[in-house]
């Protein structure tokens, strides 16, 4: 009888697994994006392939320079996954797509990844991991570009 009287509305009656579906891709698409932009997107400026911080050599001691090269390499695999998670990846014709839980070993042949993080099947877990693996190394990138532009506001004040 339920079903007969929904059927005129704009109402939609749901099983428990239907509504967690419907609720887990809204979700997806409004809340884990979101957040996934405001505190990875500044880790995908250094992941590029032709990084800001090649600007910043001349201002580095070239041990700091060989480590931002090996941070580069070794971590510029997150980029494809951490660029899909972003809202204007969502937005181009064919790019909507999720990244399938777990992650298990589809990544490990680019980069070494944590158990925590490819073994998890929740999408909040999921962002706790990711966050406990990304922000170290975006917390390195950071030190040495405020290293690099300390230098280089410290020398435009002596060459004035």
């Amino acid at each position: 009888m339920n079903y007969q009287a929904a059927a005129n509305t704009n109402v939609r009656l749901l099983t428990w697994v239907q509504f967690q579906e419907v609720f887990e891709d809204q979700w997806y698409w409004e809340s884990l994006i979101n957040w996934v932009h405001e505190n990875l997107d500044p880790l995908c400026s250094y992941l590029e392939p032709l990084p800001a911080m090649i600007h910043w050599d001349e201002h580095l001691d070239p041990e700091d320079v060989e480590r931002l090269k090996v941070m580069h390499r070794d971590y510029m695999p997150l980029l494809p996954m951490l660029m899909s998670m972003m809202p204007y990846m969502s937005m181009l014709p064919g790019q909507r797509q999720k990244v399938l839980l777990p992650i298990g070993d589809r990544m490990r042949e680019h980069i070494e990844l944590p158990e925590s993080l490819t073994s998890r099947t929740g999408y909040r877990e999921f962002l706790v991991e990711l966050e406990r693996f990304c922000r170290p190394i975006l917390s390195e990138f950071q030190a040495y570009r405020d290293k690099a532009l300390a230098r280089k506001a410290a020398k435009n004040v002596k060459s004035s």
